[in-house]
C-alpha cells in the first residue's frame, strides 16, 4: 500500500470516540470509466467534527523537509472558506522526521505565494504538532489536540 494511503488509514484509526470523521472519496473510487464527461472533484480528503469545530482536512504524507506546491492543489479552494466554526486545513506528515502538523489552509496559501513548497520549518512555526507514536507497524496520532 502506498505511504499516503497508509497515513490516511492510520489517521482514521486514531479518531477518538467523541469525534465525527467522514472520509470523502473522489470519482475514481466509484467509476473506472475513462470517458466520464463530468467528474466531481473533492474539496478535501475528510471532514472531522470535534469540540464544536468542523475541520475540512486534506491529508498529506511526504518524505523530505518540504511538500511541493504541486502536491497542495486544494490550497486555494480551502483557503477561501471562511465560516464561523469551520477550520480548513492540511494535515502534513513528514515521514522522514516522524512529525505531523495541522496547519490552516490560509497559512499554506500565504507560504506558497513566496515559496514553491511548504516546509517542515513553516509547519513547526505556524502549525500545531499532532503527537504520534509508532505501534508495531502503524502509527497512532493524538487527535485530542484538535
Amino acid at each position: 500500500m502506498n505511504a499516503g494511503k497508509q497515513f490516511e488509514k492510520d489517521f482514521k484509526a486514531s479518531v477518538l470516540d467523541d469525534q465525527f470523521y467522514l472520509r470523502l472519496k473522489d470519482a475514481g473510487g466509484w467509476s473506472k470509466s475513462a470517458d466520464l464527461r463530468f467528474t466531481p472533484s473533492q474539496l478535501c480528503d475528510c471532514i472531522m467534527f470535534t469540540r464544536g469545530t468542523l475541520y475540512l482536512l486534506e491529508l498529506k504524507s511526504h518524505t523530505g523537509k518540504s511538500i511541493p506546491a504541486s502536491c497542495l492543489k486544494q490550497t486555494d479552494a480551502l483557503a477561501i472558506l471562511d465560516y464561523v466554526g469551520t477550520y480548513p486545513a492540511f494535515v502534513c506528515n513528514f515521514r522522514d522526521y516522524s512529525e505531523t502538523y495541522i496547519i490552516g489552509a490560509y497559512f499554506v496559501q500565504q507560504e506558497l505565494t513566496v515559496r514553491k513548497s511548504l516546509s517542515l520549518k513553516t509547519c513547526r512555526e505556524l502549525g500545531t504538532l499532532i503527537p504520534q507514536r509508532k505501534l508495531r507497524v502503524h502509527w497512532r496520532y493524538d487527535l485530542s489536540v484538535l
